[in-house]
């Protein structure tokens, strides 16, 4: 029986799966599985990977496109071995990656997932954009500072630290969460549920992925989706401080216009917004006015809808009394 069991949803892969899965069965430890769920793809990924005689692939095909938490949770449910490592279908990894993790894994039984180091990369033209040049400057340094289990537990709170297409996972944890039905977010969601739950998860320090900056990813293309899935994630936190409070959001931009539309939509209605820029004092977003943080008292609750503020933010409130979780929370 195969030690490892690689799980890669797929859909219409055909420009990239190729390099992906050349990297996967060049790997130097060799007794895996390798499934595959093409999850309804229209273009010529099936016959790409068909052309493999490899007997480790283990093709599913899926009758029409179903996202990729249902095709990652169907992937779950056939995996046989010890443990269970991801790979996304266009990015790249390293030959000893498997061989580092299960290594790690076995020597440290306390640690229910290992993720890896990563390095962004992209063709010429994505390498131009602005997105490319923040994913390079604050989401690859996202990912991998945050090692020891203590520093990922406490970051999990606030956004992903952990880089999905790493991930070596103990199959028995990996079968007891799954996957929920998401169409984004599903990542991030099992490692939520795993946190909460106390499960450790530590980092193998060495570059063992390589992954694609994509300018079509539904990150990129649909911020709701990716906030709304966030929302699903910390619903139960978010719930709660309304039950405490009166709940203002800190960030009075598009993130924040965007979170307080999908908090209407759920049925929570925020009483202000907070700013740190002066400028915006006494106007609305929304019909709903924007204060200094001159405002904050003990009955407000704040969620944190700024990005590039959110470490000065969680430190003025941590300043003035403010406890994670039970007065205030990072929404991502």
């Amino acid at each position: 029986m195969a030690t490892i069991s690689v799980l890669m949803p797929v859909y219409n892969g055909e420009k990239y799966i190729k390099e992906t899965i050349d990297s996967v069965l060049n790997q130097t430890f060799e007794n895996f599985e390798f499934i595959i769920v093409n999850d309804g793809s229209t273009d010529n990924t099936k016959n790409i990977i068909e052309s493999y005689k490899d007997n480790r692939i283990k093709l599913y095909n899926l009758d029409r496109n179903m996202g990729v938490g249902y095709a990652s949770n169907f992937a779950v449910n056939k995996a046989k071995g010890k443990y269970v490592a991801r790979a996304d279908s266009d990015d790249i990894y390293h030959p000893d990656r498997l061989l580092l993790q299960k290594r790690f894994l076995d020597d440290n039984p306390d640690i229910a997932l290992a993720k890896t180091f990563v390095e962004y990369f992209g063709d010429e033209n994505t390498r131009k954009t602005e997105r490319y040049n923040t994913i390079k400057t604050i989401t690859e340094r996202n990912k991998n500072d945050f090692m020891t289990p203590e520093e990922i537990s406490q970051e999990l709170y606030f956004q992903s630290c952990i880089p999905h297409t790493t991930i070596m996972i103990r199959t028995e944890v990996m079968k007891k969460f799954g996957y929920e039905n998401l169409r984004c977010c599903e990542d991030y969601n099992l490692f939520y549920k795993m946190n909460i739950e106390g499960y450790k998860m530590g980092t193998v320090t060495k570059y063992l992925a390589k992954v694609r900056v994509s300018n079509s990813s539904i990150t990129a293309t649909s911020k709701k989706l990716m906030y709304e899935c966030t929302y699903f994630i910390k619903k139960d936190i978010i719930n709660s401080l309304f039950k405490k409070g009166d709940v203002y959001l800190w960030g009075a931009g598009s993130f924040g216009e965007l979170v307080c539309e999908i908090l209407k939509e759920n049925g929570l209605n925020i009483s202000g917004f907070i700013d740190s820029d002066i400028t915006k004092h006494g106007e609305k977003i929304a019909n709903i006015e924007i204060y200094s943080p001159k405002i904050l008292n003990e009955n407000i609750k704040v969620i944190v809808t700024s990005l590039p503020g959110r470490k000065s933010i969680i430190n003025e409130l941590t300043k003035k009394g403010y406890k994670h979780i039970e007065d205030f929370i990072v929404f991502m």
